[in-house]
């Protein structure tokens, strides 16, 4: 079946027009008869091979189908089902399919499992999956360093160059020699919508008289630590609780909202300084600039010992409850989240509304914001058995394409219907995807205990950074030799 791709500009056109509020009542929106017709802008076209792929069944390990919420995994669908952003991958693979003359086959396993799998079949030298999707890191392996996929930058089919594959993760997750074990792609698209990002909530904002677009601060650079920290102390109040322990049916309101290391973790990568950076020749070593990341925690310590102004909260189903709880019933006023769940029946129930924002700079000074995507986001390997890298390539690219021009704009119009309740914060979602960055802190596992020792410290009060790294030095060197030593 042939589904025509439409293009990226005119999607993201009908995009805003959707989120927006639209032609004013009464509006005659009829062109004038002797108006002068536009051409409309070409359909983009494909700069690589199309080959015939002569029946060819593509054989895809991934997740199975339920999963985290946000996490928009799925590969292919048996048929269209009326939802905006499966029907687009359904047309997708569809598409490429018939292009290229070849069959998807999607085998289905579990998170704890896929890597042993793959592993498996390349010790026994079997060529059974052409794509496998991995977590970043995850149960203590990484792709990185591993001498069971192939180096995707040998690939010549894949357009690694072009605007279809995340540049700013690729560029940070290249390893000495040129290397690049594995990618975010927008065929799987847990690479696009595991971003952590910051919600907040407007309502609130405008209640407490805030008149200041935060928007604007991210445009301007101003959106820094101490202009989050001044909108928390607005926002925090102890209402009639006796003290800010987390409390589902109390009523006080915190400025921060989580459920576990991840949301202080999120704000310290905002940072840009990372406990594992990346020597001249990019080799993963223990940052030089410690100093840096010390001021960071630091910082971050002395905003979040406030009394009520992190509420850091993982039992669901108790009088606790977990952060998001908090954000949603309007007593937290930032929550950091995975972008993809946006479009979650909880944040659709959500009264208030809310916005997406990348994390915000360490200061002014900082020239650049950073989002980081979670550990356990899925990214696109090539076992060293694949027969045909460079069909895998073929088949690959095209997909990456056709997703970039006819799925991301779907999904982000889903994520603006369903969550994103204004355009700018469409704006910002295209901001943070470019804004990607590698921390092989987390993403390779090298120092994730530690890390996440670190941030439970900064939002509890007993952050000792200094040592809490000479502790664990030795340790982290040794992770690091394991994996990147010659």
């Amino acid at each position: 079946m042939k589904v025509r791709s439409i293009s990226a500009v005119l999607l993201l056109v009908m995009l805003l027009a959707a989120c927006g509020d639209g032609a004013p009542a009464g509006t005659d929106t009829t062109a004038d008869a002797g108006a002068t017709t536009e051409t409309a802008a070409p359909e983009p076209q494909y700069p690589g091979e199309l080959s015939d792929l002569g029946g060819y069944e593509f054989t895809f390990l991934n997740q199975s189908d339920t999963f985290w919420t946000g996490a928009h995994h799925i590969l292919d669908y048996e048929s269209e089902t009326g939802d905006m952003v499966s029907d687009a991958i359904y047309k997708r693979n569809r598409m490429a399919e018939d292009t290229l003359n070849f069959k998807i086959n999607v085998v289905k396993s579990e998170l704890a499992d896929m890597r042993t799998e793959m592993e498996q079949t390349v010790a026994a030298g079997d060529d059974v999956y052409d794509v496998v999707y991995l977590p970043l890191h995850f149960g203590g392996t990484s792709s990185f360093g591993s001498d069971s996929v192939i180096n995707l930058k040998t690939v010549d089919t894949l357009l690694l160059d072009q605007p279809w594959w995340n540049q700013s993760f690729i560029e940070s997750a290249t390893l000495q020699g040129d290397v690049l074990p594995t990618t975010i792609d927008n065929v799987n698209l847990m690479g696009y919508c595991f971003a952590n990002v910051l919600c907040f909530n407007q309502d609130m904002l405008t209640d407490l008289g805030v008149t200041t677009s935060i928007y604007d601060q991210v445009r301007d650079g101003k959106w820094t630590y101490d202009a989050m920290n001044t909108y928390m102390k607005m926002a925090v109040n102890i209402g009639t609780q006796t003290d800010f322990a987390p409390k589902v049916s109390g009523d006080a309101v915190y400025g921060f909202a989580c459920q576990h290391a991840e949301g202080p973790l999120t704000l310290v990568q905002g940072s840009g300084s990372y406990l594992i950076g990346m020597s001249k020749e990019r080799v993963p070593v223990l940052s030089d600039n410690l100093t840096r990341l010390s001021d960071v925690c630091d910082k971050l310590s002395s905003m979040f010992s406030e009394p009520g102004f992190c509420v850091m909260t993982n039992v669901p189903g108790s009088e606790q409850g977990q952060g998001i709880d908090y954000f949603m019933n309007g007593r937290a006023l930032f929550y950091q989240s995975a972008l993809g769940a946006a479009d979650s029946a909880r944040f659709r129930a959500m009264e208030d509304e809310f916005g997406v924002i990348p994390t915000p700079k360490y200061d002014e000074a900082q020239d650049r914001y950073y989002t980081n995507l979670s550990q356990y986001t899925f990214g696109m390997n090539i076992p060293v058995t694949a027969a045909d890298p460079t069909r895998t390539g073929t088949v690959m690219d095209y997909l990456a394409y056709l997703s970039y021009n006819d799925v991301i704009p779907v999904l982000q119009q889903s994520l603006c219907y369903k969550g994103l309740r204004n355009d700018d914060s469409i704006e910002m979602m295209n901001l943070m995807l470019e804004t990607v960055y590698t921390d092989f802190t987390m993403a390779a596992g090298l120092a994730v205990n530690e890390i996440n020792g670190i941030c439970s410290g900064i939002v509890d009060g007993t952050l000792q950074f200094a040592s809490s790294i000479a502790s664990s030095e030795s340790v982290i060197q040794a992770r690091i030799e394991d994996l990147f030593g010659e």
